[in-house]
């Protein structure tokens, strides 16, 4: 009688193994398929936009190299950001590093593409700042499952007395130098300045781990 009582409890703990198993290949099938879904639809519109300007260029003679340029650096910066994307709580993710090199190309892309849009390649002179600023952002983003609040409360003030010495650089440059007082600096602040209230609400107002 014991010796079937323990055959069917080892028949219970494997059938339980077994369950696990089957539920963890679940899990990670499924987190499979909602990458391929998010990377179609980033590929569907991808292919979209282009077709448009495409087809807008046989119409208007648009050239999309003369703007569209500084994909080269976002296409690559956006595909190093992935490995960092996908990790979860205690995960050591190998190749997160990445996400710097990612994230200053993203940043140079961004720059490269508004620059060339108001050809206005002089704001080199204060919007040096947003590349330092980009690669604190990546690191705050590989470590934002860290329990080192510390490090990151550092990270976010570095980042913030960078963004300030570049408003005031530009508001230097634009005013008194280049005497633009309408320049592409003020939309791109304000924009900046919203992402960073957004952000900032969205980080206070998620629940405690």
């Amino acid at each position: 009688m014991t010796k079937e009582y323990d055959e069917i409890e080892i028949l219970k703990i494997e059938e339980k193994d077994i369950i696990a198993v089957e539920n963890e290949t679940t899990t990670h099938l499924t987190s499979r398929g909602d990458d391929r879904r998010t990377l179609g639809k980033v590929l569907i519109g991808a292919g979209a936009a282009l077709l448009f300007v495409n087809l807008l260029g046989l119409f208007t003679g648009f050239s999309l190299g003369q703007f569209l340029w500084p994909l080269w650096f976002v296409i690559p910066g956006a595909l190093m950001l992935w490995p960092a994307r996908n990790m979860e709580p205690g995960d050591n993710q190998t190749w997160a590093w990445l996400t710097i090199p990612g994230a200053v190309l993203l940043t140079l892309g961004g720059m490269f593409f508004f620059m060339n849009m108001f050809d206005h390649f002089e704001a080199w002179a204060y919007a040096w700042p947003l590349l330092p600023i980009s690669v604190l952002w990546a690191l705050l983003y590989i470590n934002r499952y860290s329990n080192d609040e510390d490090m990151k409360h550092g990270l976010r003030s570095a980042i913030r007395v960078l963004f300030w010495i570049m408003a005031g650089l530009g508001a230097f440059f634009e005013l008194l130098i280049f005497n633009n007082v309408l320049g592409v600096l003020w939309p791109v602040l304000l924009i900046g300045g919203g992402i960073y209230l957004i952000a900032k609400h969205r980080r206070q107002t998620l629940p405690a781990a």
